[in-house]
């Protein structure tokens, strides 16, 4: 894997995890 493919995916899990809350955040991903 490319490390700017890691950071993304990094980042999307994290955001998933933290925003999992959120139910705006939710439907702005699934968009």
């Amino acid at each position: 894997y490319t490390d700017v493919a890691q950071v993304a995916n990094a980042a999307r899990n994290y955001e998933i995890l933290h925003e999992r809350d959120d139910d705006d955040t939710e439907r702005l991903d699934k968009r």
